[in-house]
């Protein structure tokens, strides 16, 4: 992910901590799927901002449509997007709301990946 990994989690809870029972930033996440060959494929990333925006429809509530994405976390989701002022954030998107805006990375955020090529 541009800009550095994020924070790794001490296991307390904090900064970088995973649901899933691994403690990790978004690389380790991403590395640990891809070793573990999720669904048979190890070609898993964390999508862009554009690719998350076009997930949405802000005229829902939430704006992840459930039907598609079942079991999909309505929360803050990490893009792989930096910001372009030169701050070193990056980019996530609501799926609360539909609505983005970009933070450095110590946010207990959610990630979504995708197969590479998508």
């Amino acid at each position: 992910m541009g800009g550095g990994a994020g924070y790794q989690s001490n296991g307390d809870g904090g900064l970088g901590s995973c649901t899933a029972g691994i403690l990790c930033n978004t690389d380790a996440y991403k590395n640990a799927v891809n070793t573990k060959k999720l669904c048979g494929y190890g070609d898993w990333r964390v999508p862009s901002y554009d690719y998350l925006r076009m997930l949405v429809n802000i005229w829902y509530q939430p704006a992840i449509n459930p039907t598609y994405f079942p079991n999909t976390l309505a929360r803050f989701t990490w893009s792989s997007s930096l910001q372009t002022d030169g701050g070193g954030g990056v980019w996530f998107v609501n799926f609360i709301s539909g609505n983005d805006s970009g933070s450095l990375k110590y946010g207990d955020f959610a990630v979504r990946l995708v197969r590479d090529g998508q």
